[in-house]
């Protein structure tokens, strides 16, 4: 009788599984956000008294050799063609 029992509740759990995953395809997408969710949750309580300077701080201790912005400035060359190729040009009026 127990083996018929067991057998009769695996089957049902294995059924109502794959129902719920037939009927709601994207609940397991939908509980990795909510875990993910959770766990900012988490850094958010970690990070509480700290500021974006601190961070900024730490990231720079760490990595001290990488540029922070690395700024060009564009050829004027290539800027005169740009203006030339967008904006309308004069005409002759005489």
């Amino acid at each position: 009788m127990l083996p018929k029992i067991l057998a009769g509740t695996a089957s049902g759990l294995v059924v109502a599984a794959a129902g719920v995953r037939y009927a709601f395809p994207w609940l397991k997408y939908d509980w990795e956000f909510i875990k993910k969710i959770a766990a900012l949750g988490n850094v958010e309580k970690k990070l509480e008294n700290t500021t974006v300077a601190d961070l900024f701080e730490t990231r720079a201790t760490e990595m001290p050799n990488k540029p922070f912005i690395i700024f060009e400035v564009p050829c004027l060359i290539n800027v005169h063609l740009l203006l030339k190729a967008f904006l309308p040009q004069p005409t002759k009026t005489w």
